[in-house]
């Protein structure tokens, strides 16, 4: 759907040549896959040069300059041998919003072993992301 944009007190400034605006963004409850859309001029800018955001409840955040999209990722997880099982965008109906956790146990497993959760994975469409309400974000541009 929409994500909104917050700009408060001293939002924007210049470093050198470059404008640099400090803003927050609120995700709603239906995250669309590929991200939602936050584009130069929400931040005040005409182009995006640099894009930070700070991670927030376990999710991380990625800019699509192409296509002016914040996408979010969390752990999703493959998991092989005894137990297999696999974790893969909320697979048992848990999320951002859902105060108990998951947790994959590696039964029958012979004494120690090293798990590789793999990279992250971008959340599952139209997932509810209405908890994460206040992400700081830092751009660069003209």
């Amino acid at each position: 759907m929409a994500l909104t944009v917050t700009k408060t007190g001293d939002w924007q400034t210049n470093m050198g040549n470059r404008r640099v605006s400090f803003v927050t963004i609120a995700f709603d409850n239906s995250y669309a896959t590929g991200g939602e859309s936050l584009t130069a001029a929400d931040m005040g800018l005409r182009v995006v040069d640099f894009i930070s955001f700070q991670p927030q409840i376990g999710f991380v955040f990625e800019y699509d300059y192409t296509n002016s999209k914040v996408k979010v990722y969390t752990q999703g997880a493959a998991h092989a041998a005894a137990g297999a099982a696999t974790l893969d965008d909320y697979a048992v109906t848990a999320g951002p919003g859902v105060s108990s956790g998951i947790s994959i146990a590696r039964e029958a497993s012979a004494g120690a072993v090293t798990s590789r959760w793999g990279p992250l994975k971008e959340i599952a469409n139209t997932d509810d992301l209405s908890t994460i309400t206040s992400v700081r974000v830092v751009a660069f541009g003209v």
